[in-house]
């Protein structure tokens, strides 16, 4: 049963990785954005953070179905 959590813990781990990666990249977008002032710039930002947002939550549900099913066995 450990090895179970173990094995998913890291599968998740591996996933968060590049998520978190594309949070920070849109709200680095986002912020220079607002620093020269462009709107194209600003609307891209929104966009890749809401689409990190989408991902994280997905992730999120992912991790409690693997919780669920480990408790099941």
């Amino acid at each position: 049963m450990n090895h179970d959590i173990e094995v998913s813990n890291t599968i998740l781990m591996v996933y968060s990785v590049p998520v978190f990666l594309l949070l920070i990249a849109g709200i680095i977008v986002t912020v220079l954005g607002y620093a020269k002032e462009k709107k194209v710039l600003k609307l891209a930002g929104f966009v890749i953070v809401a689409i990190g947002f989408q991902l994280l939550l997905i992730e999120l549900a992912i991790a409690l179905y693997f919780n669920f099913i480990i408790s099941l066995s």
